[in-house]
């Protein structure tokens, strides 16, 4: 009697299951997605406040754009109820850049607003596809692998996040992307253009640009130019004034309490601490996470300084991780900057043989669809799985071959 030869499993047969992976994703976003979408007010997500933005920038308003009472007023034309979050208003807490693109997205209809709202965050993502694209080609990865893997990695679960609360984390992933391809390609203009982009969140910048303005000098100095010509048009934007309410409002973040702050569900240092042991006062708790953050940046400058001749991508990548989970102010969808670091260990494995080659091409999914997993199971296996995330991202990280140049 003859046996079944059994069926190898090849590069190819991973493809068409990382294929497979990528449809069960969208399978399952598109019905999530409609579930929020069908909702009268979105069910409160975070789009509430870029609406809220883009409306007082088209009403000629933008002194008042950090103002809380009049955020409160438009907030409240969508969800009367003026307890739907600690202080009855989701603030819009982000520096106004990118208000003059919400101004041109929104208008009086809450919903169609959001759906041009995501037809943008759309377009950033598919840059970011070729840019993934692009970088794992480089890497040694053939073009119809890249196109694959890519397209994986736009299927990252805290992405979709992204697009569900209509979140402006893809504007910092296209940024840091740009980075990572600057620094690839030793173009010090296009990764200190790219890092500017992510000042949209100061609290993620600053242990990124740090590093780079202490060893690379021409990158720096164009992350620097590119960034004081956002600010500078950010002035002329909202007066001395505004400029003075976005303070106060960074300060207000900062303190963490009320207005859907919920630092408590945060995937950082200080989320960790208020879970583990809730009973710890909270000037404590703001202390260790302060703590954390500012040591953290300190060991990456000096890291990269000693470092300074030889920055790789898996330098950038370990950045990015440390960055995130020290980050004083971290949402679920700010994860999907892990992106970054899990398709600098891809672009590694294209240089390995056999199984290694193998893991690392089903390594994108494989995050995803874990992610996934503990978000539709709730409890704490969600946490759990992104605490164990974060070490498991350094150690690829250490032990996965540099990509090629």
């Amino acid at each position: 009697m003859k046996t079944r030869a059994p069926i190898r499993f090849t590069l190819p047969v991973v493809i068409i299951i990382v294929l497979g992976a990528v449809l069960l994703h969208l399978v399952v976003y598109q019905r999530l997605w409609m579930s929020v979408y069908r909702h009268p007010a979105l069910e409160g997500v975070d789009f509430i406040l870029f609406y809220t933005a883009g409306r007082i920038a088209r009403s000629g308003l933008l002194a008042h754009l950090y103002d809380l009472e009049t955020q409160r007023a438009i907030q409240q034309t969508i969800i009367p109820n003026p307890d739907f979050v600690p202080g009855g208003v989701l603030p819009f807490n982000h520096p106004p850049f990118l208000v003059p693109l919400m101004a041109l997205v929104v208008g009086d209809d809450y919903h169609a607003s959001f759906l041009r709202w995501t037809v943008v965050l759309v377009l950033v993502l598919a840059f970011c596809g070729l840019v993934m694209a692009h970088l794992l080609e480089q890497a040694g990865w053939s073009r119809a692998e890249s196109r694959v893997l890519a397209l994986s990695g736009l299927c990252f679960y805290p992405l979709f996040i992204c697009l569900l609360k209509g979140q402006i984390t893809v504007f910092l992933l296209a940024g840091v992307l740009l980075w990572l391809w600057g620094t690839h390609q030793r173009r010090a203009w296009l990764a200190g253009v790219g890092l500017a982009l992510t000042i949209l969140k100061p609290q993620i910048a600053v242990p990124l640009a740090l590093p780079l303005m202490l060893t690379r000098r021409r990158a720096g100095w164009w992350f620097a130019g590119t960034s004081f010509a956002m600010v500078l048009a950010s002035l002329l934007m909202i007066g001395w004034q505004g400029w003075r309410d976005f303070l106060e409002m960074l300060l207000l973040t900062a303190r963490g309490e009320g207005f859907g702050m919920n630092q408590q569900v945060m995937y950082n240092v200080t989320g960790l601490v208020l879970r583990s042991m809730p009973g710890l006062p909270r000037s404590l708790v703001h202390g260790v996470g302060w703590g954390v953050f500012l040591l953290t940046t300190s060991l990456l400058c000096w890291f990269w300084w000693v470092r300074r001749n030889h920055i790789t991508a898996r330098l950038l990548g370990l950045t990015i991780t440390l960055g995130v989970f020290s980050s004083p102010h971290l949402h679920y969808h700010d994860l999907c900057l892990l992106l970054l670091p899990l398709l600098v260990v891809v672009m590694g494995g294209a240089t390995r043989e056999g199984s290694g080659r193998i893991v690392a091409a089903l390594l994108l999914p494989a995050s995803s669809l874990l992610l996934l997993a503990g978000s539709l199971v709730g409890g704490v296996w969600l946490p759990l799985l992104v605490y164990l995330l974060l070490p498991v991202t350094v150690v690829a990280l250490v032990r996965s071959p540099p990509a090629s140049e």
